[in-house]
C-alpha cells in the first residue's frame, strides 16, 4: 500500500481488521446515527408487562432503535419487564453530532446492552409500545 508520507511497503492481514479500533467505533457510531434497520413492527406472541401495564398477546410493538437513539423527550429511566429484563433508555449526548467517542471501552461498559441497537436481532430489541 503506498500512502502519502509512507515510503514503505505495508501489508495486511484479515486479522489487522480487529486493530483498527478507531475504524470500529466509527462504524458503530455510525449505525447509532443511522441504524440499518430504524424501525421493524412485531406482533407479540404473549402477554407482556411493563411497568405494571399489560400489553396483551397480539399487540403492536414497535422495535425502533432510531427513537433510543435519537428522541430528546426520551428520559433516562428503567423498564421491568415481566422477562426478567432491565431496559435502560438512554439519550446520546448531541445525538445528531458524529462522535466515535461514545464508542470507547469505558463509556461503553457504563451501558446496558439496549442502549445501543444497530440492527433488529432475535435479542436486540428496543420495545416502543401504541397506546
Amino acid at each position: 500500500m503506498n500512502a502519502k508520507g509512507i515510503a514503505e511497503e505495508i501489508s495486511f492481514k484479515s486479522a489487522d481488521v480487529n486493530e483498527l479500533r478507531y475504524l470500529d467505533r466509527c462504524i458503530r457510531e455510525s449505525l447509532r446515527m443511522f441504524p440499518a434497520v430504524p424501525v421493524v413492527e412485531r406482533q407479540l406472541q404473549n402477554d407482556l408487562a411493563v411497568n405494571g401495564k399489560v400489553w396483551p398477546r397480539g399487540a403492536l410493538a414497535v422495535v425502533a432503535p432510531i427513537l433510543i437513539h435519537h428522541n430528546e423527550q426520551v428520559k433516562a429511566q428503567k423498564l421491568k419487564m415481566n422477562i426478567g429484563t432491565k431496559i435502560s433508555i438512554q439519550v446520546y449526548p448531541n445525538h445528531w453530532h458524529f462522535d466515535p467517542d461514545n464508542f470507547l471501552p469505558e463509556k461503553m461498559a457504563k451501558r446496558n446492552a439496549f442502549d445501543y441497537i444497530p440492527s433488529v436481532g432475535a435479542h436486540g430489541i428496543a420495545l416502543v409500545f401504541i397506546g
